[in-house]
């Protein structure tokens, strides 16, 4: 999943371009860096060069490259490239250390731009197909990759001020110029993938002019255990769940193993009744996905939280070691003996959000009751 991005673009220039993370990156995380590059001129002017981008301390590894050059009319020509660096299972980098790039051009008006792009949850890349065109569908073809994990496509238009739309599936994530008007020194869009497969690259449309792309299969991240949090850690989306059952109406689930005789008999073993809730979240911001996923990896192991459904609910309690005021999970979950909350589990074996707009995902969570607290 993205957990940010930041950009950098000029025209008519061949100086050098810097840029630097917002906050400092996570240790094991994805690292991509991706450039783009067009010139325009009378004559066939020669395909820009790219150094690899350049940050102290670390070393970005080249994956994927595509050039294009085409004829808009006897006198117009166009050049391009685009270029994906990456650092996997990166040491963390501080949001201090800045990113350089740099290109050679020959004659003509050039479009520079790149992207620095971090991701959890994935690995190296593992697969890479690449195309180009000319007022024809922006599209590299299927891409097909072993494993769970996540596609990045990234693509340039030379012509100004007409962005690519996303495609079906997929998020996207343009290249804006220091005065913050979009251009089109390239966008990118990514979306996350959960078995191998072969997957669609394709952009929503070709507004106007040539384009140069290429798709990026990355493998998943590093699998590690999630360390068990020492502190109680509260957590509030900034979406509500919908549709939630009422508090203290939640439905039942046994717990029970059946058998079928030779003979057709049916035999059952109750082991309980669990009390149950499905949560129904449609809107999940990006901007929460850290936290949901500190959450969600806790939670997976089958840690006991605390569930608190209506916040400010009494609006009694203190802040202490048991229990964070007015947040709606809090982990690791003990019995605080404070009312209007309940302690759970997640029934639920996996964790999945579903893209639904751009920034907007959305997800189910099923709960098990463990201790009821409401009447405490």
């Amino acid at each position: 999943m993205l957990r940010q991005f930041t950009d950098a673009a000029q025209e008519n220039s061949g100086s050098p371009l810097y840029r630097q993370f917002g906050v400092s990156t996570v240790a094991g995380n994805l690292l991509v860096c991706a450039i783009a590059a067009s010139i325009g001129n009378s004559t066939p002017p020669t395909v820009p060069v790219l150094a690899p981008p350049s940050t102290p301390g670390f070393t970005w590894t080249l994956v994927a490259q595509n050039t294009f050059q085409y004829e808009i009319s006897p006198s117009d020509f166009v050049s391009e490239i685009v270029a994906v660096y990456q650092i996997a299972n990166a040491p963390a980098m501080a949001a201090s250390v800045q990113t350089e790039c740099t290109i050679t051009l020959g004659a003509g008006s050039p479009a520079f731009g790149f992207q620095l792009m971090e991701f959890d949850s994935a690995g190296a890349a593992v697969a890479t197909v690449a195309s180009s065109g000319y007022f024809t569908a922006p599209d590299a073809g299927p891409l097909v990759t072993p494993d769970a994990g996540l596609l990045l496509c990234f693509i340039t238009d030379p012509q100004y001020n007409s962005e690519f739309s996303v495609g079906a599936g997929y998020t996207l994530i343009p290249i804006y110029n220091s005065v913050g008007v979009g251009n089109g020194y390239g966008d990118s869009q990514y979306r996350v993938i959960f078995s191998g497969g072969s997957y669609p690259t394709a952009f929503g449309s070709n507004i106007y002019g040539g384009w140069c792309m290429v798709a990026i299969a990355f493998g998943p991240g590093p699998s590690t255990t999630p360390p068990i949090p020492t502190a109680t850690t509260g957590f509030t989306p900034f979406y509500p769940p919908i549709t939630k059952q009422p508090f203290t109406l939640w439905g039942l689930e046994a717990k029970r193993f059946d058998s079928i005789a030779a003979d057709g008999s049916k035999q059952s073993v109750l082991e309980r009744l669990d009390f149950v809730t499905t949560l129904t979240f449609p809107f999940v911001a990006l901007s929460d996905m850290a936290a949901w996923k500190a959450f969600e990896s806790y939670a997976l192991t089958g840690g006991v939280f605390t569930f608190l459904p209506i916040l400010d609910y009494p609006n009694d309690y203190p802040v202490s070691s048991t229990i964070v005021a007015d947040q709606m999970f809090q982990y690791p979950g003990t019995v605080s003996g404070e009312t209007g909350c309940s302690l759970c589990q997640l029934v639920s074996m996996d964790w999945t959000t579903k893209y639904e707009s751009p920034g907007i995902f959305s997800l189910v969570m099923k709960l098990r009751l463990v201790a009821d607290e409401v009447g405490s």
